[in-house]
C-alpha cells in the first residue's frame, strides 16, 4: 500500500505525520494499543482528527531514518545483525499487544535510529495491510547494494539473509539463524531475552508459543553444526578402514617387530585424519566463495547505483569502550574541519562565536553533530544534536536539510522542517541551534 508521509516542527520535537490509510475507529483495539501505550521498538504515536482524516504523528526527534542515514555510507555486519534482530523483536512486542504484524512498516524511509544508542524504531500503521514477506525482501533488497564489500562477513551474512527472505513461507526467525554461520550468539540471546522479559510485561501471552520459537531456532543452530561433523564422520572412517586392510596386505608379504608395525599402524591413521580435515576445510572454502559470488549475482540483478559509496566514510556504531581520543575533543572544546584549503569548493565560515573554524564543502554529504562516531564535523554546543543535519553538494550546489534536530536548523532564521531540503545561496546565514555559519560560495 503507497504510503507518504508530511513533517512538522513543534517547538522542541519533531513529527512524521501519516494519513490513515482507512477509515478509523477512535475506539478500536489497534487505536487504543498504539496510542495508550509506549511500545518497546516503536516510534511513539498520537492521533489528531482533521476534516474526518485521521492522522498519525510519530515522535522522530533526535532520530534519522535508514534511508537518510545510509543514503551515501556503507553498512556493516553489526548494523546488518542488529537490524534483523530489533524487525524480530518487534514482531514479538505487537505479538505481546494482541496486534496484527500487518501494521508494521519495513520500508527504510520509516526505520528510524539513534545514532547515540543504536536503538531502532519502528512505524506501525493500523490498517496499512502490508506483506510481511514482501516487505522484509524489499528491504533486503535495498540494503544489498549498500553492504560494504571490504568486509567478508558483511558480504556473506547479507547473502545469507537475503537467501532466507526468499524461502516460502517466510519467517523472519528463521533469518537469525544466519548469524551463527560467523560464530556470533549476540542476535540469538537478545532475542531470547527478549522474549523472556515480554513474557514477564505481558503473562496472558502463552509461554508454549514462545518456547516453540526458541527450539526451532537452536534445533536449526544445531543440526548446521551436526551436519559439518557427520560428514567427517562418513569420511574418515573409510579412510581408516582402507589403512586398515593395506596393513593388512603387508602383512602378508612383510615380517616385521611389532613396534614398527604399531608405528606404521598410528602414522596411516594420523594421516587419514588430518586428510579428512584437510578435505572438509576445502569444502568450507568453495562454499564460502560460491556464496559471495551468489551474493555479487544478486545485487548486479539489482541494478541500484549508490552515488559516492566509494569516498563516503561509513559510520561506526561504537559497541565497546570508547576509543581513546584527545582530552580538548572529549570536552567538546574542538570543532573537526573538513577539509583544508577548499580551493574552489563553497564553505561555511563561522560567525557566531566567530572561534568556530571554516567547513569546507568539499565531498558530497556532510554530516554535522556532536557524536565523532557518526558525523563527519563535530559541532562544540550543547544546544547541538548528536546528528543535526546534512550538507549534500551537487553540481556545485549546496543543500541543508536538518535531521530532526531537537533545537533546530535554520537558513536567513526561517527553519528547515523534516525532510526539507534548501538550496544555500552566497551569503546566507546557516545556524545549527546557537551556532551561526555565513555560506560563501
Amino acid at each position: 500500500m503507497e504510503v507518504t508521509a508530511e513533517y512538522k516542527r513543534d517547538l522542541n520535537h519533531n513529527y512524521m505525520i501519516i494519513k490513515s490509510p482507512c477509515d478509523v475507529d477512535m475506539d478500536s483495539f489497534q487505536i487504543r494499543m498504539l496510542v495508550g501505550n509506549v511500545m518497546k521498538g516503536f516510534l511513539s504515536c498520537r492521533l489528531h482528527m482533521l476534516d474526518n482524516q485521521a492522522l498519525f504523528y510519530y515522535e522522530i526527534t533526535s532520530r534519522q531514518s535508514l534511508a537518510v542515514l545510509y543514503q551515501n555510507r556503507m553498512i556493516n555486519a553489526e548494523i546488518l545483525e542488529k537490524l534483523v534482530t530489533a524487525a524480530a523483536e518487534a514482531l514479538n512486542v505487537l505479538d505481546s499487544y494482541l496486534l496484527d504484524g500487518q501494521g508494521l512498516v519495513l520500508r527504510p524511509e520509516y526505520i528510524y535510529l539513534d545514532a547515540g544508542n543504536q536503538e531502532i524504531s519502528f512505524c506501525y500503521l493500523p490498517g496499512y495491510g502490508g506483506n510481511l514477506g514482501e516487505e522484509f525482501r524489499a528491504l533486503t533488497e535495498y540494503l544489498l547494494p549498500k553492504i560494504d564489500h571490504t568486509c567478508q562477513e558483511a558480504v556473506v551474512l547479507g547473502y545469507g539473509i537475503y537467501r532466507k527472505a526468499m524461502e516460502e513461507p517466510f519467517d523472519l526467525t528463521s533469518v537469525l539463524t544466519v548469524f551463527h554461520r560467523r560464530g556470533q550468539e549476540s542476535a540469538a540471546s537478545d532475542f531470547i531475552s527478549s522474549r523472556k522479559s515480554s513474557s514477564a510485561d505481558f503473562p496472558d501471552i502463552e509461554q508454549e508459543k514462545k518456547d516453540a520459537v526458541l527450539q526451532e531456532f537452536l534445533e536449526e543452530e544445531e543440526g548446521e553444526e551436526e551436519q559439518a561433523v557427520s560428514w567427517l564422520v562418513r569420511v574418515i572412517p573409510p579412510a581408516a578402514a582402507a589403512v586398515l586392510l593395506g596393513i593388512l596386505i603387508l602383512l602378508k608379504w612383510v615380517t616385521l617387530p611389532i613396534w614398527a608395525y604399531l608405528a606404521l599402524v598410528g602414522i596411516l591413521l594420523a594421516g587419514a585424519v588430518c586428510g579428512g580435515v584437510w578435505l572438509w576445510r576445502s569444502r568450507k572454502a568453495e562454499e564460502e566463495k560460491e556464496i559471495e559470488q551468489e551474493f555479487r549475482n544478486v545485487e548486479k540483478k539489482a541494478e541500484l547505483h549508490i552515488r559516492g559509496r566509494s569516498c563516503a566514510p561509513s559510520v561506526r556504531f561504537e559497541s565497546g569502550p570508547e576509543q581513546e581520543k584527545p582530552e580538548e575533543e572529549k570536552r567538546g572544546d574542538v570543532t573537526v574541519c573538513l577539509g583544508y584549503g577548499g580551493v574552489g569548493n563553497p564553505y561555511l565560515s563561522g560567525i557566531q562565536p566567530p572561534t568556530l573554524p571554516t567547513v569546507t564543502a568539499d565531498r558530497e554529504l556532510i554530516l554535522v553533530g556532536t557524536l565523532p562516531q557518526a558525523v563527519d564535523v563535530v559541532l562544540p554546543s550543547k544546544a547541538v544534536s548528536r546528528m543535526h543535519a546534512k550538507i549534500e553538494k551537487r553540481e556545485g550546489e549546496c543543500y541543508l536539510t536538518d535531521l530532526n534536530s531537537r533545537n533546530g536548523t535554520f537558513v536567513n532564521e526561517q527553519p528547515l522542517v523534516g525532510e526539507e531540503e534548501r538550496r544555500l545561496c552566497d551569503g546566507d546565514r546557516v545556524r545549527f541551534a546557537d551556532l551561526t555559519y555565513q555560506y560563501c560560495k
